[in-house]
């Protein structure tokens, strides 16, 4: 299993992540974000679980970041250097509303300005956690 050792390594997988999903993951009723949705997709965090665990506590499971790590159900994924507040923030970007949604193929416009606005939130994140974001941000 794949130990992330850094809140950099997450990053930078992340923000690659994040340009290429195509919408937000949700719960089946559609209300709320989720780790894993029915069509596979998956959210920021939900992409760095390995597939072993998906099935198991992750399946269905909408408690945050901090509530998983304070239950320690995400020892093991992440090295010491891993901070879960970085974790929680890093959701929070995901879960915003700026995400991007199904938003109709039509809206060139609202998709590129919910696009703009997370990849601003990205490297506000960066920042505030001292990570580098140049090169990758790229990707966005």
């Amino acid at each position: 299993m794949k130990t992330y050792t850094t809140d950099q390594e997450i990053f930078d997988l992340s923000v690659i992540y994040l340009s290429e999903q195509q919408f937000r993951c949700v719960s089946s009723d559609g209300k709320n974000c989720a780790y894993f949705g029915g069509n596979g997709n998956m959210c920021v965090i939900g992409n760095l679980i390995p597939d072993s665990l998906r099935e198991g506590v992750f399946r269905n499971n909408e408690r945050s970041v901090g509530e998983l790590a304070s239950d320690n159900l995400i020892d093991g994924l992440f090295g010491f250097d891993v901070s879960a507040r970085f974790l929680s923030d890093l959701q929070g970007v995901h879960d915003e509303d700026y995400a991007m949604d199904d938003v109709p193929e039509e809206d060139y416009e609202l998709a590129y300005r919910r696009n703009v606005g997370m990849r601003q939130a990205l490297i506000e994140l960066a920042k505030d956690h001292g990570l580098q974001y140049g090169t990758v941000i790229e990707e966005f």
